[in-house]
């Protein structure tokens, strides 16, 4: 994961770095049939705004539906993309390993499959994002909204979610174990009996909905695993 403290670097890639980013572009996007042949690196927050612009995208909360981020199967692993605009792009496959998301905006995102262990998402816009089978393993999502944001067979083990909004979020067949929810509100009815809530942490901020159990100081729950059976009588508040 990138240093908190160092800035994202935004200057723009030289005449022999512009020119290698078009041509793996056009590899990953009429390359061999093999995925993993097409995948290149962006690497910095400077690259991404130079291809958008190359391509003609538009990354802000706007109507160009048209002109949308167009990057699966990219890797931006352990990029700095800091308060980076990515409204409603198209990046499922890729890798954001270690990167700093932190104050992305990634409203309505196609991200299936998306690696994010590690990441840091603190504070990101992700309403109504498309994170199925997403790995985000050990990520960091502290104060993240993720409301109405489809993470079914999402891989959340040991997440930081504190503070984060869930609620209305999708969490079937969705694996929590370990996560942090102090302060989160994970009111939703989205939730089935595949869904692992085992060792989540809670404290007496955790909005869970009518029925799930919580502690008054930040502890692990029980060792028994939590799931759809135990929360069958949950309503949202």
């Amino acid at each position: 994961m990138s240093d908190a403290g160092d800035p994202p670097d935004d200057s723009e890639p030289t005449p022999e770095r512009q020119a290698q980013l078009k041509a793996a572009y056009e590899r990953n996007q009429h390359g061999p049939g093999n995925f993993y042949q097409r995948v290149f690196a962006i690497r910095t927050r400077g690259e991404l705004d130079w291809l958008m612009r190359e391509q003609g995208w538009s990354g802000d909360i706007d109507d160009r539906r048209s002109s949308r981020v167009q990057l699966s199967g990219v890797s931006f692993q352990r990029a700095n993309l800091r308060a980076a605009h990515l409204y409603m792009a198209v990046l499922q496959d890729a890798s954001f390993l270690g990167a700093d998301l932190s104050g992305a905006i990634l409203i309505g995102a196609h991200l299936l499959d998306t690696n994010f262990t590690d990441a840091n998402l603190a504070g990101a816009h992700l309403v109504g994002a498309y994170l199925t089978h997403a790995n985000l393993r050990g990520a960091s999502l502290r104060g993240a909204n993720l409301m109405h944001a489809d993470l079914s067979s999402a891989g959340l083990r040991d997440a930081d979610l504190s503070g984060a909004n869930l609620f209305g979020a999708d969490l079937t067949h969705t694996d929590l174990s370990g996560a942090n929810l102090c302060g989160a509100d994970v009111r939703t009815h989205r939730i089935d009996d595949q869904t692992k809530l085992t060792g989540i942490r809670v404290d007496d901020a955790t909005r869970l909905g009518r029925g799930m159990h919580s502690h008054s100081t930040p502890r692990r729950m029980s060792k028994q695993p939590l799931n759809h059976k135990s929360l069958r009588k949950t309503q949202l508040d």
